[in-house]
């Protein structure tokens, strides 16, 4: 963790807003690619065991269709299922920047579970296209990869639920926290479930408004079946497990704006389920209309869902955050001063030029200009030079008797060559 505290910056406040959108972003854009790449393998190990129960060649295209979609390529498994979830482990990092919260730590455990899971699933995948009729071991692997991959998301929602528990960022050392806070189960069912309903929206989509595959046959009928009944069971059943979030939530972490969209998330759920459900209903002579009003509307409520936990996580850490912007603002301050230096060392400044050009106009050594003679003031200074170039760098009036001086522009390094000239000229 070392080597990492020294590549972070603090983060600004600016940079901190900046980190949240693009967490809601990513969280949207990589459970939606993980809730339907799961989804497209559980269904289609289902199709699987339902072809060795009936031995239908059809009900086999389906698990085969379902198993080789677009979503199990590999690169586009490496851009939306393995690069927004390092990204985002990324940005927790700087997040909790020198915080008792082993980030690091846990982030490298769910990676690597999820990296095996992933490779699973590309192995079942691809003796789904190969093999003419996969047996048993083409189930388990199936099987082993979606589990890898459910376990991958159980240990990230621990992190998630810990990150709204500061105080027990200290007392937690076990390498995986499982369970460590009441948050925990909740949050889990409510991803797992939201999975369900979304990945049943995305290949009722897909199949039946993408590609417009026809219900008439059986086995693309119970397709609809299954992922519209699917669909509407856990859109109505996610909006409890979203309440139980709430409740489990710290009280700090709330907000009546948090009240207020979690209750608008509700209502968008049950506008789901109504189209999943009327999905249901319609029979075989499915419209390939409503299927894209449903994944549009399934959409919106996994970003809704993202900024309802981002929000959560910002009231939880807000302290925290202060600090870090403190912290930041001295950063660049330092580095400031470190590139005038440099600029300083590079430009060699003459401070009795600086002096003649911009000082002279209004100051002289033995007598009163504008301002004060400079051999009356500049002793009170010795040993003082740094109080000396503060006051040029930033003046305020301390002598009534002489009106205020003007701020001359000077860079910090300019100021301490003027100071560096007049100090010698002092007996």
């Amino acid at each position: 963790m070392e080597f990492l505290d020294r590549l972070i910056l603090y983060p600004s406040q600016e940079h901190l807003v900046l980190i949240r959108v693009l967490v809601v972003l990513l969280f949207a854009l990589h459970f939606s690619f993980l809730a339907s790449y799961l989804g497209g393998a559980s269904f289609s190990l289902l199709f699987f065991l339902r072809n060795w129960r009936e031995e239908n060649g059809n009900d086999w295209h389906v698990a085969r269709e379902l198993g080789t979609s677009p979503l199990f390529r590999i690169n586009v498994v490496l851009l939306l299922g393995i690069l927004p979830l390092f990204t985002q482990f990324l940005f927790y990092i700087q997040v909790y920047h020198e915080t008792d919260f082993r980030v690091f730590a846990y982030g490298r455990i769910v990676l690597l579970l999820a990296l095996i899971g992933f490779a699973l699933l590309q192995q079942y995948s691809s003796r789904l296209k190969k093999d003419a009729t996969p047996g048993v071991a083409t189930w388990l692997t199936g099987a082993a990869g979606i589990g890898l991959l459910v376990v991958a998301v159980f240990l990230y929602v621990n992190v998630e639920a810990l990150a709204l528990f500061p105080e027990k960022w200290p007392f937690v050392h076990r390498i995986v926290p499982v369970f460590v806070v009441e948050n925990v189960l909740p949050r889990f069912l409510l991803i797992t479930s939201l999975s369900f309903a979304f990945a049943s929206g995305f290949y009722l989509f897909l199949y039946f408004g993408w590609e417009k595959r026809s219900a008439e046959q059986r086995e693309w009928n119970y397709l609809r079946k299954i992922l519209s009944f699917a669909g509407t069971l856990f859109s109505l059943v996610t909006p409890l497990f979203l309440v139980w979030h709430f409740y489990t939530a710290p009280p700090f972490a709330l907000s009546a704006g948090a009240f207020l969209f979690g209750a608008a998330t509700v209502f968008l759920f049950f506008v789901v389920a109504i189209l999943f459900y009327n999905l249901y209903q319609q029979g075989k002579g499915l419209s390939t209309g409503r299927p894209a009003w449903l994944f549009v509307s399934m959409l919106m409520v996994v970003i809704a869902v993202g900024v309802h936990a981002e929000g959560l996580r910002d009231r939880a850490s807000r302290e925290h955050q202060k600090l870090l912007a403190l912290k930041a603002a001295e950063e660049h301050a330092r580095i400031a001063e470190i590139r005038e230096e440099r600029l300083a060392a590079a430009q060699k400044v003459d401070g009795e030029t600086i002096f003649n050009q911009v000082c002279a106009t209004c100051h002289r050594f033995d007598s009163r200009l504008v301002g004060p003679p400079l051999q009356e003031v500049l002793p009170r200074y010795r040993g003082k030079e740094a109080e000396l170039i503060s006051f040029i760098l930033s003046p305020t009036r301390k002598n009534p008797d002489y009106p205020p001086m003007p701020n001359p522009g000077l860079k910090k390094f300019e100021a301490g060559a003027v100071v560096e000239y007049l100090m010698k000229q002092i007996p």
